[in-house]
């Protein structure tokens, strides 16, 4: 059957390829350019590897104008679907056209390239961006009344940053992946981290401790061997001395690294 067809045919097979590879084009870029947020173009930016940075630069001018470019790549995406079916009602009957252009598009144009583009769209989206700014200039006089008319109606996309309860929430979820296993922060970074995330939201009543708790010497107490021991036991860099008899009553503070420069056998009062 392949040796009746006449050149025009061939061409309009080669047109049907074209238009169904075109159609899936535009359907994979308006999901992984549209998909990709500012935050995420910032990040690459920032610690993105050499190749990361490079395709994030080439997409943020098309990213910072989103309804731009989804009217854009909508409308050609709509075009190639509906020349789809001109092209092969040349080539079989009306009936079979019309299944065949279904059954290409959704296959070909819709499955495949958003699978393709939803886990690599910054890479597709990066090589084929010399495509998008020609279609963008091709199709501008409609294209960008409606993207100003969406500008107007929905206002422009703002940079997505994270509230601090949100980034208290991705510490816990890269503390501890979804299957119990160990994520990419330990327990200690994780604490740090959440206890600076709380710094400004803390009072220095969240973080005193009671004065009945509080470890304190008499300001008469020979810093003798005993007194020495107890000290690097309870491990505090700063002790509070109080008059003898009356733990409330604190009067100084006992520097603990201080205790370095004495002399062997120097066993002086602690207010000393």
């Amino acid at each position: 059957m392949a040796d009746d067809m006449s050149p025009t045919q061939w061409e309009l097979v080669g047109a049907c390829v074209g238009i169904v590879a075109f159609a899936g084009l535009m359907s994979g870029l308006t999901l992984g350019l549209m998909s990709v947020s500012p935050l995420d173009l910032q990040l690459k930016l920032r610690v993105g590897t050499r190749r990361e940075q490079r395709h994030a630069r080439r997409i943020e001018p098309l990213v910072k104008r989103p309804h731009l470019l989804l009217v854009t790549l909508l409308l050609w995406n709509a075009a190639a679907m509906e020349a789809l079916p001109l092209v092969l009602d040349q080539l079989v009957g009306k009936v079979a056209a019309v299944v065949l252009s279904i059954s290409a598009v959704l296959l070909f144009g819709e499955i495949i390239p958003q699978a393709i583009c939803s886990r690599y769209g910054m890479s597709v989206g990066a090589y084929a961006a010399p495509l998008v700014y020609a279609l963008l200039a091709l199709s501008s006089f409609i294209a960008w009344p409606l993207a100003k008319l969406l500008d107007v109606c929905l206002g422009g996309h703002e940079a997505l940053m994270y509230k601090k309860r949100e980034l208290r929430a991705l510490v816990d979820i890269h503390e501890t992946q979804q299957d119990g296993s160990m994520g990419p922060l330990n327990a200690e970074e994780a604490r740090a981290m959440r206890g600076a995330l709380h710094v400004s939201e803390r009072t220095v009543v969240d973080v005193m401790t009671p004065l009945a708790n509080v470890f304190s010497l008499p300001i008469d107490r020979p810093l003798d061997r005993a007194t020495v021991d107890v000290l690097v036991a309870r491990g505090h860099s700063r002790v509070p001395l109080h008059e003898p008899g009356d733990s409330t009553a604190l009067r100084s503070m006992l520097v603990v690294k201080m205790l370095l420069l004495r002399e062997p056998g120097d066993e002086r009062p602690a207010r000393d």
